[in-house]
């Protein structure tokens, strides 16, 4: 069986692009790059379990 694991991490704007940029720095695999949404502006990476974390604009 498997379980739909989901985690959203919210921010300004400026804090998604610039989030992006430091996992870039960190080697992170970003799945996803900082693009406009419905839900504003949001970018999604994989965490070291391979989970996919999106990130997206608080407003």
């Amino acid at each position: 069986m498997c379980a739909l694991r989901i985690l959203v991490l919210e921010g300004a704007d400026a804090q998604v692009e610039s989030l992006a940029e430091v996992a870039l720095q960190f080697a992170v695999e970003i799945a996803r790059a900082p693009a406009p949404s419905p839900f504003g502006l949001t970018f999604t990476f994989v965490d070291p379990e391979g989970y996919a974390v999106t990130v997206r604009d608080a407003s």
